[in-house]
């Protein structure tokens, strides 16, 4: 099996080039002179010469460079755009590559070594251990990625959109029990939108098993960097040394696997971890921007694997958790921002939170910088642009709307006093997510039903969150529609 893997091309399994580490390095010189000559001197100092070769197969290239910042920039200006007035990086490439298919850039974050560590076990001939902890966090391993020291389960807001996501992340952590077994939720896969708290619920559940559990090895990796370690074992043909590293640790948390799609040797070490893992007990969390089922150029047997396991989605927070999340995230300015203006802020951003997160900062920036105060006015003003971008908020008409298309009823049975359960349920559904999805209080969506008490919305409410939790398939309707009308 080793050695098909390394004959595999990690994106369109064709036969990696056979040229040794020398003709690399060579070729690599005449793309990076190539790439001066063309940039020109000052572009190439500027943007290139931290670029690196990580592979360079028959008909793809993977390069990376040490910032995400470099990274955007490079595939902005030099990779994606086409550019008339001088060479792109694909163009030099297919000068000495003419069956050239694919380019990427791609992100890795420079290991920190100490080497001062490394020499004294050197001296006292003290043994390697497979992982080795490296970061000023004591959480980095030379697989892993650093950890941000903010995202813990204390500063996590629960809240409908994400409960489920971070009771199952709490069962993986141990922070919590449940009735499933950890091998029921094994591997574990939390997917939702960009800036929904994906990532720092990954990495809450790395934070607490390193200070609870020392004896165990959990590693926080990108699936970018996933494939640059397998890549870089097959180039060196150390597949076995990779797959020991990889199978000595305990927990194991892949962030962004939207990004193995079409890598189909990536993929297929891939499964094999993951069933490594579930046969020997170990826990796996896999964090995606996409479902399984969207997941394109993925094989059905990785589908299948993770789809063994627990699928957890996060959703767009509800007007109540927005306000949370933002009254906690104001604690750590060094002033007042009013509870007024928070709520302002909550209603009027309904993206997602780190666009929340940066209202807040333009403010603070704002008052900072100009002293100019914190007051409502200043803050419409201020924010007017974000405001905008989320104009399409969600309201009660077109939740009726859309509700009443979907179960082919009209909207004027929704505000009827009808009790047939044609009618009566989609009432109680449109109610739910009038609540979940909108910041009118219980009595002004009982206002917009044909003036219903806020018992009835409460009733309705309880009533849906019943049935969601009793029905899986009928969740899944309550999902569909609610996609519906947040899209």
């Amino acid at each position: 099996m080793e050695a098909k893997l390394i004959m595999v091309d990690i994106i369109a399994s064709t036969q990696i080039n056979n040229q040794n580490l020398t003709d690399l390095d060579s070729l690599w010189i005449k793309i990076k002179s190539d790439f001066k000559n063309s940039f020109g001197k000052e572009i190439y100092e500027k943007w290139f010469t931290k670029i690196e070769l990580n592979l360079a197969a028959q008909d793809e290239v993977i390069m990376s460079v040490p910032s995400k910042f470099l990274r955007d920039w490079i595939r902005r200006e030099y990779l994606n755009k086409n550019l008339k007035t001088r060479k792109n990086i694909k163009e030099i490439w297919l000068k000495h590559k003419p069956n050239l298919k694919k380019i990427s850039v791609i992100y890795i974050e420079p290991v920190k070594v100490n080497k001062e560590a490394d020499k004294e076990k050197i001296i006292n001939n003290k043994p390697q251990e497979n992982i080795v902890s490296i970061s000023k966090y004591n959480n980095i391993f030379s697989l892993g990625i650093e950890l941000n020291p903010k995202f813990t389960f204390d500063n996590f807001i629960v809240g409908s959109c994400n409960k489920l996501a971070s009771s199952l992340a709490k069962v993986i952590a141990k922070v919590e029990e449940s009735l499933f077994s950890l091998q029921d939720i094994n591997p574990l896969f939390l997917y939702g939108g960009v800036g929904l708290g994906k990532t720092h619920l990954s990495q809450a559940i790395a934070w607490h098993i390193r200070e609870n559990d020392t004896s165990s090895k959990v590693v926080y990796i990108s699936a970018e960097r996933f494939m640059y370690q397998f890549v870089k074992a097959l180039r060196q043909k150390d597949i076995s040394t990779f797959k020991e590293r990889i199978r000595s640790i305990d927990i194991l948390i892949i962030d962004d696997l939207q990004f193995i799609s079409g890598k189909e040797g990536t993929a297929e070490e891939l499964l094999n971890t993951l069933n490594h893992f579930i046969e020997n007990n170990k826990k796996v969390v896999l964090v995606c921007d996409k479902s399984p089922g969207d997941l394109n150029d993925v094989s059905g047997k990785l589908k299948s694997k993770i789809a063994s396991g627990f699928i957890s989605d996060f959703k767009c927070p509800n007007y109540e958790t927005r306000l949370e999340i933002l009254k906690h995230k104001v604690k750590d300015f060094n002033f007042v921002i009013n509870t007024e203006i928070l709520e302002l802020i909550a209603s009027k951003i309904n993206s997602n939170i780190r666009d929340l997160e940066g209202a807040l900062k333009k403010i603070a920036a704002n008052h900072i910088f100009t002293g100019q105060e914190i007051s409502i006015k200043n803050t419409k003003e201020l924010l007017k642009d974000l405001f905008r971008t989320n104009h399409n908020e969600t309201t009660i008409e077109k939740i009726q709307k859309i509700t009443a298309n979907y179960f082919d009823i009209k909207i004027s049975d929704l505000k009827s006093n009808s009790r047939l359960r044609e009618i009566a349920r989609p009432r109680q559904i449109s109610m739910y997510l009038c609540k979940n999805l909108t910041s009118k209080n219980l009595p002004e969506i009982g206002r917009e039903f044909g003036g219903k008490n806020h018992a009835t919305v409460i009733h309705a409410i309880r009533k849906i969150e019943e049935l969601i939790e009793e029905n899986s398939k009928f969740g899944a309707n309550i999902k569909n529609l609610e996609e519906k009308i947040t899209n």
